[in-house]
């Protein structure tokens, strides 16, 4: 039966039970497999290239100016060629077992990932994997940030963040 919780996520799943109770949350989501990120050509209006994944299920997609495509899927981060679908790499973040359902974001040629377990990572907008940063927000967090005039709203399990800068 679903009760209402003020001020959490109500969604009807208990997700930070979930979460308690597994050790490796990826694998929860293998069933979701397989999945694919596809580039549509809208001027010839047919697939420029596809991307198949077999390792759970993907986050949301950042293409950036410098022609690249960023996405974390499975408890990796990747980096596509945004013309060919080229991968130019595919990592696990150092030290941590994160997986993704926000969307990244980017500020000033960085590249910024909420992981669903609370990390904050931030990754040089390159063809090359650089790890610039991270933070640790000490909560799950499942939402993509908001951008909204000078301010970044995080959201996490239980808690609303808004950073000014």
């Amino acid at each position: 039966r679903f009760h209402w919780l003020p001020g959490a996520w109500n969604t009807g799943e208990d997700l930070g039970a979930v979460q308690r109770d597994l050790e490796d949350w990826a694998n929860l989501i293998p069933f979701c497999a397989p999945t694919r990120l596809l580039a549509w050509d809208p001027v010839q209006q047919r697939e420029a290239w596809r991307v198949e994944h077999n390792d759970g299920v993907p986050a949301g997609v950042l293409a950036t100016a410098g022609g690249l495509v960023f996405q974390g899927h499975g408890g990796f981060f990747a980096a596509y060629d945004a013309a060919s679908g080229k991968l130019h790499y595919k990592v696990r973040f150092p030290g941590t077992a994160a997986t993704f359902s926000a969307s990244p974001w980017a500020h000033d040629g960085r590249i910024f990932c909420l992981s669903e377990q609370g990390d904050t990572f931030v990754v040089e907008a390159g063809d090359a994997f650089v790890l610039a940063g991270s933070n640790a927000m000490g909560e799950m967090s499942l939402a993509t940030p908001a951008l909204a005039h000078d301010s970044l709203y995080l959201r996490t399990a239980t808690k609303l963040y808004r950073i000014k800068g």
